[in-house]
């Protein structure tokens, strides 16, 4: 199956029109007022299909991260990628933000601009709708950067892992579907 067709079917085509405009307008502000590497996704993982369900995790986000030092914040939503009805296929929604740093390293630069590297933090999520809730979980976002080279040697997207939830956890696609990208301090 191509990536159109799955798109399709999942119902997801929106996703990446929708979030192509906060995307290029998020990666156009300008990070070079501090010392800290920037860090901005906006992905598809999935948990795989269970029964009639397949558990997509669509999620944003955006901040910064200084050794175990962490700030931003973002927004998510859990569908069920067989179902092409919107008014149907959400399962959950809500929003996030990290909690600390686990584990964080750059592998290399490209042009000064962008980073390849992984990060690892513990996130809070909180769940909007169908009903309120709040849950803690871990976020790994890894990024590549194929042009210049720079391979983490995983898969480029991030990884959900919600404590103590029944599915999970919610992994990259293959092809990966979004976007991963370090901003490395740029100095004056």
């Amino acid at each position: 199956m191509d990536r159109r067709t799955f798109l399709k079917r999942a119902g997801l085509g929106w996703v990446a029109v929708a979030s192509a405009p906060g995307v290029i307008g998020a990666l156009a502000r300008p990070a070079w007022a501090d010392d800290e590497t920037r860090f901005r996704f906006v992905t598809v993982s999935s948990a795989g299909t269970i029964g009639s369900v397949t558990h997509l995790f669509i999620m944003n986000g955006n901040g910064r991260v200084d050794g175990s030092d962490i700030e931003g914040f973002g927004t998510w939503a859990h569908v069920n990628g067989a179902d092409p009805n919107p008014a149907t296929n959400l399962l959950a929604s809500g929003k996030w933000r990290p909690l600390s740093v686990e584990s964080f390293g750059l592998i290399g630069t490209y042009g000064d601009v962008f980073a390849a590297g992984i990060l690892q933090a513990r996130i809070l999520l909180k769940r909007l709708r169908p009903t309120r809730g709040a849950f803690e979980g871990t976020l790994r976002m890894v990024c590549n950067i194929g042009p210049a080279g720079l391979s983490t040697g995983e898969a480029e997207g991030v990884v959900v892992t919600i404590d103590g939830a029944p599915v999970g956890p919610f992994t990259p696609l293959t092809p990966p579907l979004g976007l991963t990208i370090f901003i490395p301090p740029l100095g004056d």
